[in-house]
């Protein structure tokens, strides 16, 4: 089109017509990227200009990674084998699949993901060194059985739940304590699949929203810790997760809880473990752990959030230091329905078994207060049966 109407033109040129002479004109001033001699367009800039500012610019390398569409949002993506990528999914991506919360907090790469997995892929048979055998009580064989009960609740939760029913006295040492302790001591090294809730101090502002990414709508149990005492193990930061997982499986197993309606949290404050922090594989936030008032603000927000989406639930506190563990329970209980296991549960069975020992003697229960009972240690478990013993020593005179 363009070459005859340059034909046209200059034949009509060569007759001197001078409307002709408009049509070359325009046809020129309409070229892009024209020039003539040093005659410059507006538009395009002259080709050594151009040349100019792609000396300037770094080559272009087109993009050779597929772009891939995903279709599903959720837990959904991190069941699917296809598009789950584990602690890798960005920021970005994890906004933008809802599956923040879902995840520790923090990112890593593919390649720490792998070496994870070769860790465990070279490792001997032998999970547990003696020496740790000898303190932990906790032997290669119960880890090896641990492993293999997650790798079943991991593809089959109801399969899971019947073996563990009917075998649960020999399995409840595995699932829970003293099993329990070296699998949070292990947490980062042994984290394949997430399981509940993480919630950190990267959150704040943001968790009423976050915490509708977990897929149920009717929750009757929360069991959460912020990893600060783990049985007596101390600071385990994120790896904390390990005991409230553990005790919603016995509460299924056992009490009748259904498990699609409890819930697993940690939420991570940082950690004073500096051998955690330091660890390229430890999945929680690598910052020493928030105090005071800062503190509160991550966990008044957090309950606000699980009791705004699930009203009627129970919130159960599990393994917080006692400086903290008492100041929690007293802040909440007047508005939520919160229960601390280490202060009330473990305490309320220590009680149970005084009146029991009682009963034996052929005493009532206002002997109780005619005992000298002597406590070891004095953490939140020990102060909640030291608290629960004097408060059932007053009910027993009355």
């Amino acid at each position: 089109m363009l070459t005859s109407l340059l034909g046209r033109a200059e034949q009509a040129a060569a007759g001197h017509c001078s409307s002709t002479a408009l049509l070359l004109s325009s046809i020129r001033a309409y070229t892009i990227g024209a020039t003539t001699g040093a005659t410059t367009t507006h538009e395009g800039g002259s080709q050594a200009q151009a040349k100019e500012i792609q000396a300037q610019l770094p080559p272009y390398v087109p993009n050779a990674e597929p772009v891939s569409i995903v279709h599903k949002l959720g837990i959904s993506v991190l069941h699917d084998p296809w598009f789950n990528k584990g602690t890798a999914f960005s920021k970005a991506e994890r906004e933008r699949l809802g599956v923040r919360g879902l995840l520790p907090p923090r990112v890593t790469t593919l390649q720490l993901q792998e070496d994870r997995f070769m860790a465990e892929y070279e490792a001997e048979l032998t999970m547990i060194p003696p020496e740790e055998i000898a303190t932990g009580g906790v032997t290669s064989e119960m880890a090896r059985r641990w492993q293999v009960l997650q790798h079943l609740q991991d593809r089959n939760e109801t399969l899971f739940y019947k073996v563990l029913m009917e075998n649960f006295v020999e399995m409840a040492p595995i699932i829970y304590t003293p099993t329990v302790g070296w699998v949070c001591s292990n947490y980062h090294k042994l984290y394949r699949r997430p399981r509940g809730m993480f919630f950190s101090a990267k959150d704040k502002g943001e968790m009423a929203a976050l915490v509708y990414n977990w897929p149920q709508s009717d929750v009757h149990a929360v069991v959460v810790t912020d990893g600060s005492r783990i049985l007596g193990l101390g600071d385990l930061g994120l790896n904390g997760l390990g005991i409230p997982v553990g005790k919603l499986d016995l509460y299924c197993a056992a009490a009748g809880f259904h498990p699609t309606k409890v819930l697993p949290c940690v939420v991570d404050v940082g950690t004073d473990n500096v051998a955690l922090r330091s660890d390229p594989l430890y999945c929680g936030l690598t910052r020493p752990r928030l105090t005071g008032p800062a503190y509160y603000e991550i966990l008044d927000e957090f309950v606000h959030a699980i009791m705004t989406r699930w009203p009627d639930a129970v919130l159960q506190f599990e393994d917080f230091q006692m400086k903290h563990a008492l100041t929690l329970l007293e802040r909440y209980r007047n508005h939520h329905l919160v229960f601390n296991d280490d202060i009330q549960g473990t305490a309320a069975t220590a009680l149970a078994g005084l009146y029991g020992a009682l009963r034996v003697q052929g005493k009532g229960l206002e002997a109780i207060g005619k005992q000298r009972v002597v406590c070891v240690g004095a953490g939140s478990a020990g102060m909640g049966v030291v608290r629960m013993v004097a408060a059932g020593e007053t009910v027993g005179c009355v």
